[in-house]
């Protein structure tokens, strides 16, 4: 299966793609974004788009940061540097959850 991959150069734009176009299977958002963080963004994108899953990727290497990311509606999220195999691996696991609810 291929994916539309789309980009954004900060927090302010990706949110903005996002409202224009809300149906999104997957957001991969870093956690240092110019404009808006990932926090930010995570908090809005959340509140308005909850049931897209969003995937954090950060290099900084803090549990708690992590933990809150995760509290905020973070689905998953990847430590940097990471191999591409397992940036793919989690996004397929994510959009699987998506396409078969929950019961």
């Amino acid at each position: 299966m291929t994916h539309d991959i789309i980009e954004a150069e900060d927090g302010l734009e990706a949110y903005n793609l996002l409202e224009d176009h809300p149906d999104f299977d997957l957001i991969v958002l870093d956690w240092v974004m110019p404009v808006c963080d990932g926090m930010q963004f995570l908090e809005k994108a959340k509140r308005r788009f909850g049931d897209t899953p969003v995937m954090m990727m950060t290099g900084i290497n803090d549990k708690e940061q992590v933990m809150n990311a995760l509290r905020a509606g973070a689905d998953d999220y990847i430590a940097k540097p990471f191999e591409n195999e397992k940036m793919l691996e989690k996004a397929s696991e994510l959009l699987q959850k998506k396409a078969v609810p929950a019961t």
